[in-house]
């Protein structure tokens, strides 16, 4: 979850170079509506693995940053790696 148009293409071009199916979101509230509708999803086809492997979350965001967006998937039980990108120094 990016909201950088330049970053979201970079990250995105070498994920999926390196194999990895890439889905890009704009803002930590995007991203919550996303992982939930593809929990659903997984659930309703009888698979109980996350939805993603794992989730790239920008802290910095409009609408909900990644610290709320994270901090509300862990509450709903969502397992799966978050790694945190900051431009933060």
């Amino acid at each position: 979850m990016e909201d950088g148009l330049d970053n979201q293409r970079l990250l995105a071009l070498i994920l999926r170079k390196a194999g990895a199916k890439v889905t890009i979101v704009n803002n930590g509230k995007e991203a919550l509506e996303k992982v939930i509708a593809e929990q659903k999803k997984s659930l309703a086809d009888g698979i109980q693995t996350p939805p993603f492997d794992v989730i790239l979350m920008d802290m910095q965001m409009p609408e909900m940053d990644g610290y709320e967006a994270t901090w509300r998937l862990r509450e709903m039980g969502y397992t799966a790696p978050i790694i945190a990108l900051t431009a933060m120094p």
